[in-house]
């Protein structure tokens, strides 16, 4: 191989290091698992329990580009070479609803397109995983493809592709609880309800968390709550509600005023206790700009009564 992946190695334990004392992937709150490939067999091996960094490894060793991977008594290499599309392994973990993402090329036809490794690796790989990603097809409800010039290889483009993928994925979202009050108005109101059951107290990477307003945060269990600083407060049970009114002042020149109200705590019971309330306000003037929003905002709330200033210089590549 190119690289044996001590870098990718120590990333991935930085990043999944909260998890290293759960074994059973089941018992995430998310449960999910992986795919490799028996480099002696070349049979699928269902990666569901173990060390989790250690999975994510053997799951993407791109033959070729990265080293093979020991686990668990296997000798493993990217699970892309014979199963690019599990849905048949996740519809048996109990999933009633799939919704895929298709980001692959197909095969590739001229010469010309088959002049690099990667292109070749590529297209070797695709050979084998076509007739799982049939039969992954016909278990998926909702199939999103994406059209984009990246390459497996791409992975400092990490921002680029994180960024196409939600603007397609925008495209499908149908609901929208935006209320035209005129021209020029707008309204959004919205509530947000939760509770995490658990026998034991789960690590408090699992816990609902009100924090202050953020657009990009890929963590569903974060709750954004104007004029609060990161993520001020947890808990097993959450109720939160807002109300956002916009107003087109002048052509692209925008002001939102925006309200929060709510709590998240450990006990039900805690929950609506009057003392736990938080209230949050803020207003936004905002730009939208060719590389994005504009945006300046003050904000405050009972948790943080002295006001806060935000400055937001949006881009969108």
């Amino acid at each position: 191989s190119m690289y044996r992946g001590q870098e990718i190695n120590l990333l991935l334990n930085h990043y999944f290091s909260p998890a290293y004392k759960i074994n059973d992937f089941s018992k995430f709150q998310t449960p999910f698992l992986f795919i490799g490939t028996n480099l002696f067999t070349g049979e699928q091996v269902i990666l569901n329990k173990g060390y989790l960094q250690m999975a994510v490894r053997s799951s993407m060793s791109i033959p070729g580009y990265f080293s093979p991977t020991e686990y668990e008594g296997y000798y493993l290499v990217d699970g892309g070479v014979v199963n690019n599309y599990p849905a048949r392994e996740v519809k048996a973990m109990g999933a009633e609803i799939i919704i895929g993402g298709d980001v692959q090329t197909g095969l590739l036809k001229t010469r010309a397109e088959l002049a690099s490794i990667p292109a070749v690796l590529n297209q070797i790989l695709s050979f084998s995983r076509i007739r799982a990603n049939e039969i992954g097809d016909s278990l998926t409800n909702l199939m999103v493809k994406f059209k984009m010039s990246y390459g497996i290889m791409d992975f400092d483009k990490y921002d680029s592709i994180i960024a196409l993928g939600e603007l397609v994925a925008r495209s499908h979202l149908k609901f929208d609880n935006n209320i035209s009050l005129s021209r020029r108005f707008v309204i959004q109101p919205g509530i947000f309800a939760g509770a995490i059951l658990q026998d034991e107290i789960p690590p408090i990477q699992h816990w609902f968390g009100l924090g202050g307003l953020t657009p990009d945060n890929y963590i569903s269990i974060f709750v954004p709550f104007t004029g609060l600083n990161f993520v001020q407060r947890f808990g097993f049970y959450s109720l939160v509600g807002r109300m956002k009114l916009q107003c087109n002042v002048y052509n692209n020149l925008y002001g939102n005023f925006r309200a929060d109200v709510g709590a998240t705590e450990p006990g039900i019971d805690e929950l609506f206790d009057p003392g736990n309330f938080l209230a949050g306000y803020g207003v936004t003037a905002s730009y939208d700009s060719f590389i994005g929003p504009l945006e300046f905002s003050i904000m405050g709330s009972n948790l943080n009564p002295g006001p806060m200033f935000f400055l937001n210089l949006g881009y969108w590549f």
